[in-house]
């Protein structure tokens, strides 16, 4: 038994040098894959919802670090689905949905950026004047639709759209659908039209999920607070945004 797990630990150390080489080479942050992986024993039958799924670069990360689990990609602007479309398009396990989530059904406009993963239903979070009308439906709705059953991670990067992406998904909510949610959640930082990580808390808690993990911290930097106390090279830099996972109590 000590001879398997000394066999188990090393397998586990090597996998970690595999999986920080593919997320250097391929700059991005391993932290929020490791914390996903560390959590549960992924299978290829498990579901994962993407909402905000971008050009499918997560869900290739996903294949690296969880596995082939099965994988539903909600994408809503045009350009970037169709990105999305050929990067994973001929994997048999994702299913993808040209569609915006969230509070309530309707046709709505999203405000585009250069770089897609900064789209935005929000016009004060994105310097350009390029919109679109994509159509916006309810988690609620897909779920009931697609006749699913558990979903075992719920991922949400809408660029300050993620709480409302919840806020339609309250029958599936308190059904226990979603086994893991994982949202970027902001630290109240002046002038940030985001949810913030107290807001997802007290939303979550009545339908019995906790905060698990902060992973993916990132730092931004705040011009009213340089107004009030100078530093030395500029604006003073301060905790931005961070991946929130909850789990199921």
């Amino acid at each position: 038994m000590r001879k398997f797990h000394l066999v188990s630990a090393i397998a586990r150390k090597l996998q970690f040098k595999i999986d920080k080489r593919i997320a250097r080479d391929h700059r991005y942050a391993l932290d929020t894959y490791l914390a996903l992986a560390d959590i549960r024993d992924w299978s290829k039958n498990d579901l994962i919802f993407d909402v905000g799924a971008n050009d499918g670069r997560t869900i290739m990360r996903w294949r690296r670090h969880l596995g082939a689990t099965r994988v539903y990609a909600f994408e809503p602007v045009g350009s970037t689905y169709r990105t999305l479309a050929k990067r994973t398009g001929d994997i048999p396990q994702v299913k993808l949905f040209q569609l915006g989530l969230g509070e309530k059904a309707e046709r709505r406009k999203i405000y585009l950026h250069e770089a897609s993963a900064l789209n935005s239903f929000y016009a004060d979070r994105v310097s350009a004047d390029t919109t679109e009308e994509v159509e916006v439906e309810t988690l609620d709705t897909i779920v009931e639709r697609e006749k699913v059953g558990t979903i075992q991670l719920l991922k949400i990067d809408a660029e300050g759209h993620d709480l409302d992406v919840l806020k339609g998904a309250t029958r599936s909510l308190e059904q226990g659908k979603f086994e893991i949610i994982q949202v970027e959640a902001g630290f109240e930082v002046p002038g940030k039209s985001e949810a913030s990580l107290s807001d997802f808390t007290k939303f979550l808690r009545p339908f019995g999920y906790f905060l698990h993990a902060i992973t993916n911290q990132s730092k931004v930097r705040v011009p009213e607070y340089a107004r009030r106390t100078p530093v030395a090279h500029g604006e003073p830099w301060m905790l931005g945004y961070g991946d929130a996972i909850f789990i199921k109590g």
